[in-house]
């Protein structure tokens, strides 16, 4: 951070659509600092009858994959409304959108490579997001950025403002430079029950 402070990884979202064996095997060790995630749509009736906002991220579950590991659902229609609604604010503030100054106006052009469409299904009309323009990789990352965050719990987010002021306050170079402290090894437990009397012990 710019106040001299590190700034540490809290949690890393994996999309598990493309090879998710490969994705599971990956995350099962990791979890929870590495999370399996995999967007669920939604059927066009199932779009037209829902009448409440629907979450960003579900529960996770283990079932369904080999490997046992956790896999959060992630409701990508959802997820996309609060990024635009978060772009279309222009003055700083809560949700406010800050970007760098190094991004280039590709990176912008595949922010708009989506767009909320009014389709019809037989008689089913509904509104869903659909690709204009072939590559979207920046859009599809904020997508999993904000999933990932969702992921780790309302305490989190709303704890969000508190961590930003921790990290305003500057430190000492060297100090921020300096390799964390070693852990103390663990104690050694002397071994009991009857077996070890006898033993000896």
């Amino acid at each position: 951070h710019e106040s001299g402070q590190r700034v540490c990884v809290s949690c890393v979202g994996v999309d598990a659509q493309y090879r998710s064996d490969e994705v599971y095997r990956f995350c099962k060790p990791r979890w929870p600092l590495v999370r399996a995630m995999k967007g669920m749509g939604e059927s066009p009736r199932e779009r037209r009858e829902r009448t409440e906002a629907k979450t960003i991220v579900g529960r996770p579950s283990n079932k369904g994959n080999r490997y046992r590991c956790n896999l959060f659902p992630v409701e990508t229609d959802a997820a996309k409304d609060r990024i635009m609604a978060r772009l279309r604010i222009i003055a700083p503030g809560p949700g406010y959108r800050h970007f760098n100054d190094g991004l280039d106006p590709e990176w912008f052009e595949q922010m708009a490579s989506e767009k909320k469409m009014r389709l019809t299904h037989g008689f089913i009309v509904y509104w869903a997001w659909r690709k204009v323009r072939e590559r979207n990789e920046a859009w599809d990352l904020s997508v999993g950025n904000l999933a990932t965050l969702y992921s780790m719990g309302e305490p989190t987010i709303k704890g969000l403002g508190t961590e930003v002021v921790k990290l305003m306050v500057k430190v000492d170079p060297a100090v921020a430079a300096a390799p964390p402290a070693p852990k103390p090894p663990p104690m050694m437990r002397r071994p009991r029950g009857w077996v070890n009397r006898y033993k000896g012990y």
